[in-house]
Protein backbone atom coordinates (compact mmCIF):
# COMPACT_ATOMS: atom_id res chain seq x y z
CA UNK A 1 0.00 0.00 0.00
CA UNK A 2 2.77 2.15 0.42
CA UNK A 3 3.52 3.50 -3.04
CA UNK A 4 0.01 4.16 -3.45
CA UNK A 5 -0.43 5.78 0.10
CA UNK A 6 2.37 8.17 -0.90
CA UNK A 7 0.75 9.49 -4.07
CA UNK A 8 -2.13 10.79 -1.63
CA UNK A 9 -0.02 13.08 0.58
CA UNK A 10 -1.75 16.91 0.33
CA UNK A 11 -4.37 15.33 -1.88
CA UNK A 12 -8.01 16.47 -0.53
CA UNK A 13 -11.29 15.00 -1.38
CA UNK A 14 -13.63 17.17 -0.81
CA UNK A 15 -17.44 15.65 0.35
CA UNK A 16 -19.77 18.17 -1.46
CA UNK A 17 -17.80 18.55 -4.79
CA UNK A 18 -21.59 19.00 -6.44
CA UNK A 19 -23.17 20.50 -2.90
CA UNK A 20 -23.39 19.33 0.62
CA UNK A 21 -25.57 16.45 0.99
CA UNK A 22 -25.73 16.82 5.13
CA UNK A 23 -27.72 19.04 7.43
CA UNK A 24 -25.79 21.26 10.20
CA UNK A 25 -25.81 18.36 11.86
CA UNK A 26 -23.79 16.39 9.63
CA UNK A 27 -26.55 13.80 9.04
CA UNK A 28 -26.96 12.62 5.26
CA UNK A 29 -30.57 14.47 3.69
CA UNK A 30 -29.49 13.39 0.50
CA UNK A 31 -28.52 10.11 -0.70
CA UNK A 32 -28.39 10.35 -4.51
CA UNK A 33 -26.60 13.61 -3.89
CA UNK A 34 -23.94 11.51 -1.18
CA UNK A 35 -23.35 8.91 -4.04
CA UNK A 36 -22.56 11.60 -6.83
CA UNK A 37 -19.89 13.10 -4.06
CA UNK A 38 -18.78 9.98 -3.14
CA UNK A 39 -18.22 8.97 -6.69
CA UNK A 40 -15.93 12.15 -7.38
CA UNK A 41 -13.91 11.42 -4.76
CA UNK A 42 -13.33 7.90 -6.22
CA UNK A 43 -12.87 9.08 -9.52
CA UNK A 44 -9.90 11.27 -8.46
CA UNK A 45 -8.21 8.52 -6.75
CA UNK A 46 -8.44 6.30 -9.69
CA UNK A 47 -6.92 9.04 -11.74
CA UNK A 48 -4.41 9.43 -9.41
CA UNK A 49 -3.91 5.63 -9.20
CA UNK A 50 -3.49 4.68 -12.68
CA UNK A 51 -0.57 7.32 -12.88
CA UNK A 52 1.58 5.06 -10.53
CA UNK A 53 4.10 2.26 -11.51
CA UNK A 54 4.86 -0.25 -9.23
CA UNK A 55 7.83 -2.53 -9.90
CA UNK A 56 8.00 -1.56 -13.11
CA UNK A 57 4.06 -2.60 -13.54
CA UNK A 58 1.39 0.05 -14.36
CA UNK A 59 -1.34 0.88 -11.81
CA UNK A 60 -4.73 0.73 -13.66
CA UNK A 61 -7.65 2.27 -11.42
CA UNK A 62 -11.22 2.59 -12.27
CA UNK A 63 -14.05 3.61 -10.32
CA UNK A 64 -16.74 0.82 -9.71
CA UNK A 65 -20.09 2.17 -8.45
CA UNK A 66 -22.85 -0.02 -6.77
CA UNK A 67 -24.37 -1.40 -9.99
CA UNK A 68 -20.81 -2.49 -11.32
CA UNK A 69 -20.16 -5.80 -12.18
CA UNK A 70 -15.91 -7.47 -12.16
CA UNK A 71 -15.22 -9.60 -15.32
CA UNK A 72 -14.61 -13.16 -14.58
CA UNK A 73 -10.94 -13.93 -12.96
CA UNK A 74 -8.86 -17.30 -13.39
CA UNK A 75 -10.04 -19.08 -10.67
CA UNK A 76 -7.18 -19.24 -7.52
CA UNK A 77 -4.73 -21.46 -7.54
CA UNK A 78 -5.40 -22.93 -3.98
CA UNK A 79 -2.21 -24.87 -3.52
CA UNK A 80 0.25 -21.74 -4.70
CA UNK A 81 -1.92 -19.87 -2.34
CA UNK A 82 -1.36 -21.40 0.72
CA UNK A 83 2.04 -21.65 -0.09
CA UNK A 84 2.78 -17.54 -0.70
CA UNK A 85 -0.15 -15.57 0.83
CA UNK A 86 -1.30 -15.21 4.85
CA UNK A 87 -4.58 -13.85 5.50
CA UNK A 88 -5.65 -12.13 8.41
CA UNK A 89 -8.21 -9.20 9.30
CA UNK A 90 -6.78 -5.76 8.01
CA UNK A 91 -3.64 -7.03 6.20
CA UNK A 92 -2.54 -9.37 3.15
CA UNK A 93 0.85 -10.98 2.65
CA UNK A 94 2.27 -12.70 -0.33
CA UNK A 95 5.70 -13.94 0.03
CA UNK A 96 8.06 -15.63 -2.63
CA UNK A 97 8.91 -19.25 -1.60
CA UNK A 98 12.10 -21.09 -1.65
CA UNK A 99 10.95 -22.84 -5.48
CA UNK A 100 13.70 -20.75 -7.46
CA UNK A 101 11.93 -22.45 -10.41
CA UNK A 102 8.42 -21.00 -8.96
CA UNK A 103 9.23 -17.57 -7.61
CA UNK A 104 13.36 -16.61 -8.94
CA UNK A 105 15.57 -15.65 -6.62
CA UNK A 106 15.14 -13.54 -3.73
CA UNK A 107 15.51 -9.88 -3.81
CA UNK A 108 15.99 -9.30 -0.19
CA UNK A 109 17.13 -11.48 3.29
CA UNK A 110 13.75 -11.06 4.52
CA UNK A 111 13.59 -14.89 5.88
CA UNK A 112 16.75 -14.44 6.89
CA UNK A 113 15.23 -11.77 8.97
CA UNK A 114 11.65 -13.66 9.47
CA UNK A 115 13.08 -17.34 9.85
CA UNK A 116 10.70 -18.59 12.23
CA UNK A 117 7.42 -17.41 9.79
CA UNK A 118 9.81 -18.04 6.77
CA UNK A 119 9.38 -14.46 5.31
CA UNK A 120 5.56 -13.50 6.35
CA UNK A 121 5.54 -10.51 9.35
CA UNK A 122 4.46 -12.66 12.60
CA UNK A 123 1.66 -11.34 14.78
CA UNK A 124 1.95 -7.58 16.24
CA UNK A 125 1.72 -8.40 20.23
CA UNK A 126 2.25 -6.11 23.45
CA UNK A 127 4.96 -5.60 25.80
CA UNK A 128 4.21 -5.04 29.25
CA UNK A 129 6.81 -4.65 32.56
CA UNK A 130 5.87 -6.22 35.56
CA UNK A 131 6.39 -5.20 38.99
CA UNK A 132 9.88 -7.50 39.44
CA UNK A 133 11.08 -5.59 36.51
CA UNK A 134 11.05 -8.36 33.83
CA UNK A 135 9.19 -7.61 30.66
CA UNK A 136 6.28 -9.85 29.74
CA UNK A 137 3.61 -10.52 27.25
CA UNK A 138 0.25 -10.32 28.43
CA UNK A 139 -2.90 -12.42 27.03
CA UNK A 140 -5.41 -10.98 25.05
CA UNK A 141 -7.95 -11.19 27.94
CA UNK A 142 -5.41 -9.50 29.94
CA UNK A 143 -4.30 -6.55 27.91
CA UNK A 144 -5.01 -2.66 29.01
CA UNK A 145 -4.83 0.72 27.30
CA UNK A 146 -1.25 0.92 29.14
CA UNK A 147 0.41 -2.07 27.38
CA UNK A 148 2.69 -1.02 24.65
CA UNK A 149 2.51 -2.71 21.49
CA UNK A 150 6.21 -2.03 20.14
CA UNK A 151 8.00 -2.06 16.33
CA UNK A 152 9.06 -4.89 14.79
CA UNK A 153 12.43 -4.65 15.04
CA UNK A 154 12.49 -4.37 18.80
CA UNK A 155 10.01 -7.52 19.11
CA UNK A 156 12.64 -9.65 17.43
CA UNK A 157 15.32 -8.85 19.78
CA UNK A 158 13.96 -9.42 22.48
CA UNK A 159 13.34 -13.32 21.70
CA UNK A 160 9.82 -13.43 23.27
CA UNK A 161 6.66 -14.94 21.39
CA UNK A 162 3.36 -15.07 22.29
CA UNK A 163 1.68 -18.44 22.75
CA UNK A 164 -1.96 -19.77 23.42
CA UNK A 165 -2.76 -21.59 26.34
CA UNK A 166 -3.31 -24.96 23.84
CA UNK A 167 -0.26 -24.88 22.05
CA UNK A 168 -2.17 -23.69 18.89
CA UNK A 169 -0.34 -21.30 16.17
CA UNK A 170 -1.09 -18.05 16.98
CA UNK A 171 -2.80 -15.95 14.43
CA UNK A 172 -1.78 -12.46 13.09
CA UNK A 173 -5.37 -11.26 14.63
CA UNK A 174 -4.84 -12.60 18.21
CA UNK A 175 -4.44 -9.54 19.74
CA UNK A 176 -7.05 -7.64 17.87
CA UNK A 177 -10.14 -7.00 20.11
CA UNK A 178 -12.48 -6.37 17.75
CA UNK A 179 -12.58 -9.51 15.78
CA UNK A 180 -11.38 -12.20 18.67
CA UNK A 181 -14.77 -13.60 19.19
CA UNK A 182 -13.97 -14.31 15.17
CA UNK A 183 -10.50 -15.86 15.29
CA UNK A 184 -11.60 -19.59 16.57
CA UNK A 185 -14.07 -19.89 13.24
CA UNK A 186 -11.25 -18.88 10.93
CA UNK A 187 -8.47 -21.20 12.14
CA UNK A 188 -8.18 -24.47 10.28
CA UNK A 189 -8.72 -27.37 13.07
CA UNK A 190 -6.57 -29.61 11.05
CA UNK A 191 -3.49 -27.74 10.31
CA UNK A 192 -4.29 -24.15 12.23
CA UNK A 193 -4.36 -22.14 9.36
CA UNK A 194 -5.60 -18.64 9.77
CA UNK A 195 -7.54 -16.65 6.99
CA UNK A 196 -9.15 -13.46 6.65
CA UNK A 197 -13.08 -14.92 6.70
CA UNK A 198 -14.57 -18.14 8.05
CA UNK A 199 -15.14 -18.16 3.98
CA UNK A 200 -11.68 -18.88 2.52
CA UNK A 201 -11.19 -21.03 5.95
CA UNK A 202 -14.10 -23.39 4.31
CA UNK A 203 -12.60 -23.11 0.62
CA UNK A 204 -8.91 -24.19 1.97
CA UNK A 205 -10.11 -27.05 4.16
CA UNK A 206 -12.49 -28.70 1.30
CA UNK A 207 -9.73 -28.18 -1.27
CA UNK A 208 -6.36 -28.74 1.22
CA UNK A 209 -7.89 -31.59 3.45
CA UNK A 210 -10.18 -33.07 1.20
CA UNK A 211 -13.77 -32.12 2.68
CA UNK A 212 -16.40 -29.94 3.58
CA UNK A 213 -15.28 -28.15 7.11
CA UNK A 214 -16.76 -29.11 10.07
CA UNK A 215 -18.59 -26.87 11.77
CA UNK A 216 -18.94 -29.71 15.29
CA UNK A 217 -17.13 -28.74 17.96
CA UNK A 218 -14.23 -30.51 19.53
CA UNK A 219 -13.78 -30.82 23.23
CA UNK A 220 -10.72 -31.25 24.67
CA UNK A 221 -12.51 -32.90 28.07
CA UNK A 222 -15.69 -33.17 29.27
CA UNK A 223 -16.83 -32.35 32.68
CA UNK A 224 -19.95 -33.28 33.58
CA UNK A 225 -23.28 -33.79 31.94
CA UNK A 226 -27.03 -33.01 32.86
CA UNK A 227 -30.11 -34.26 31.13
CA UNK A 228 -29.48 -33.80 27.44
CA UNK A 229 -26.02 -31.90 27.70
CA UNK A 230 -22.90 -32.27 28.53
CA UNK A 231 -20.31 -29.52 30.43
CA UNK A 232 -17.02 -29.25 27.83
CA UNK A 233 -13.97 -28.10 27.71
CA UNK A 234 -13.96 -26.54 24.18
CA UNK A 235 -10.86 -27.22 21.71
CA UNK A 236 -10.10 -23.39 20.69
CA UNK A 237 -7.44 -20.87 20.85
CA UNK A 238 -7.99 -20.34 24.88
CA UNK A 239 -10.05 -22.65 27.26
CA UNK A 240 -13.74 -22.63 26.43
CA UNK A 241 -15.96 -24.19 29.14
CA UNK A 242 -19.70 -24.57 27.79
CA UNK A 243 -22.96 -26.49 27.69
CA UNK A 244 -23.78 -28.26 25.17
CA UNK A 245 -25.40 -30.65 23.27
CA UNK A 246 -23.73 -34.32 22.18
CA UNK A 247 -25.01 -33.71 19.00
CA UNK A 248 -23.00 -30.82 18.71
CA UNK A 249 -19.77 -32.61 18.94
CA UNK A 250 -17.27 -34.05 16.68
CA UNK A 251 -17.48 -37.37 17.85
CA UNK A 252 -14.59 -38.78 15.97
CA UNK A 253 -11.74 -37.85 18.16
CA UNK A 254 -10.56 -38.92 21.90
CA UNK A 255 -11.57 -37.78 24.81
CA UNK A 256 -10.02 -38.24 28.74
CA UNK A 257 -13.58 -37.71 30.28
CA UNK A 258 -13.91 -36.40 34.12
CA UNK A 259 -17.14 -37.04 36.18
CA UNK A 260 -16.57 -36.04 39.44
CA UNK A 261 -13.15 -36.76 39.95
CA UNK A 262 -13.37 -40.22 38.54
CA UNK A 263 -11.18 -40.40 35.02
CA UNK A 264 -11.37 -42.55 31.79
CA UNK A 265 -10.73 -42.82 28.45
CA UNK A 266 -13.43 -42.75 25.55
CA UNK A 267 -12.19 -43.52 22.03
CA UNK A 268 -14.19 -42.31 19.14
CA UNK A 269 -16.55 -40.77 21.23
CA UNK A 270 -20.31 -40.75 19.16
CA UNK A 271 -23.29 -38.18 20.66
CA UNK A 272 -25.29 -41.40 21.51
CA UNK A 273 -22.39 -43.29 23.71
CA UNK A 274 -21.55 -39.42 25.20
CA UNK A 275 -25.69 -39.33 26.02
CA UNK A 276 -25.55 -42.68 27.59
CA UNK A 277 -23.16 -41.46 30.07
CA UNK A 278 -24.39 -40.97 34.08
CA UNK A 279 -22.50 -38.53 36.27
CA UNK A 280 -21.37 -40.35 39.63
CA UNK A 281 -18.03 -41.84 38.73
CA UNK A 282 -19.72 -45.31 37.06
CA UNK A 283 -17.96 -46.52 34.32
CA UNK A 284 -20.66 -46.81 31.42
CA UNK A 285 -20.59 -50.85 29.97
CA UNK A 286 -18.09 -51.02 26.58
Amino acid sequence: MAPLSRELAGVILPHDHFGSHMDGSKRTIDEDLELKNFESAGQTLAQIWSDVSIDDHPGVAVYADENSVADDTEEIDMDWYDVHVRESQYLLQIAKCNDRDCCGDLRSSLKDILPLSDGFLPPPFPLRRKECGILGIPTPADTNPNDSVHDLSLRQSIGLRPCTTTGSPVPYDYYCPSIRDQITGRLCRICGAYFGSKKRKELHSKHKHGSECNSKLRATRILSKRGNEVLCEIDALEPIVEWVEPEDLDGVQSFFLVLHGSGFDALNASPEWISSLHVGGTRPHS
